[in-house]
């Protein structure tokens, strides 16, 4: 008899894509040293085969060493095969003698498929990858059927949002329309004087044409809720500079800075620490530093996500869901649209 141990795991960033009001009472301890701690009882049941789902899979191809460490402590005249699989990223399999690495993407866009006899019986996992669609077809008939009915099921949810006359684009060191259509759908939803999101949040252009719901569950694939707070403008001050420190820091290699509404700012890198932004303006007023401003902000940014700490020196007015999901919302209502960037973020 063969035995398969399987693990579940979640990315140690994971509670910061979530409503903060769901996670009350939970504790979050980081994968790697979960994982480690639990092996050694699962290499007492001599495990032919481990399967570990886990969507951080960059860190998971580091784990190899360790894992082969632990499985030399174990005393096993064999190695187990190990096998992570996860989501979102599009990344080809790494398959080496006694593991693979393989991703999908998020809500079954793509499908990962592995031959789990491969694993017993040889020193390789033999994996494929595909899309799924209803007319994918694979030689068991079994696979055939799981795959047509994910194929339905995302068929319907795909349904035709609006239409970009240009090109919806990413920017990690200014304003993008991308960033522009994301942060006007969250402060227009919530009524807030400023919008705030990671530029690291949208992972993919969206061409110029018909805009359908899956177009935004691939540019933005994270569930991140949007929640509401109320933020001090001497605060918001210190975050734009540290947008503009993380910029700095990555050398203006960009990825950490906000993409912004409501809001207009300007900063430099050649200056020093904490005296980056030039200018910064809501409302078309300058930012009053004693004000109270309303915020549309990320769950990932309010739960220090990019090392934003300081948004938790506001206060939580409500929490919202999904925030793609109001971005498909403001799509509707737009219809046919052209964004463009209006210089909102400069850099000089």
């Amino acid at each position: 008899m063969k035995t398969i141990a399987i693990v579940g795991m979640m990315k140690e960033e994971t509670p910061m894509f979530q409503r903060p009001d769901n996670l009350t009472g939970l504790k979050f301890y980081p994968p790697k040293d979960s994982f480690f701690r639990f092996l050694p009882k699962i290499l007492e049941t001599n495990p032919h085969l481990i399967v570990v789902q886990y969507n951080n899979l960059s860190d998971a191809n580091l784990w190899a060493k360790s894992f082969n460490e632990e499985v030399k402590k174990s005393g096993l005249k064999k190695a187990p095969q190990i096998m992570f699989i996860g989501g979102h990223l599009e990344e080809k399999p790494i398959v080496k003698p006694n593991y693979l690495i393989m991703q999908g993407t998020d809500r079954g866009y793509k499908l990962g498929i592995v031959q789990i006899k491969q694993a017993f019986w040889g020193n390789m996992l033999c994996p494929y990858y595909t899309e799924i669609s209803p007319k994918t077809s694979f030689p068991d008939p079994k696979i055939n059927q799981i795959v047509q009915e994910i194929s339905k099921e995302i068929e319907k949810q795909n349904v035709l949002l609006g239409c970009s006359i240009s090109a919806l684009k990413r920017d990690k060191l200014v304003d993008c329309t991308l960033g522009i259509l994301i942060t006007e759908a969250m402060r227009k939803n919530t009524g807030a004087d400023t919008a705030f999101v990671s530029s690291g949040t949208i992972k993919l252009d969206i061409p110029a044409g018909d805009i359908y719901s899956s177009n935004i569950d691939q540019a933005i694939p994270l569930k991140d809720a949007i929640v509401l707070m109320n933020v001090r403008g001497s605060v918001i001050l210190s975050i734009l500079e540290q947008s503009a420190k993380l910029e700095a820091d990555s050398g203006g290699s960009g990825g950490k800075i906000l993409q912004v509404a409501g809001i207009r700012f300007k900063y430099s890198l050649t200056r020093e620490k904490g005296k980056r932004v030039i200018a910064s303006e809501i409302g078309g007023q300058a930012i009053d530093l004693a004000k109270n401003y309303t915020a549309a902000v990320s769950a990932y940014l309010v739960d220090g996500g990019d090392g934003y700490t300081q948004f938790a020196d506001g206060s939580i007015i409500s929490v919202y869901n999904e925030l793609k999901n109001y971005v498909k919302d403001y799509i509707k209502v737009l219809g046919t649209f052209e964004i463009k960037t209006d210089s909102r973020i400069e850099y000089i």
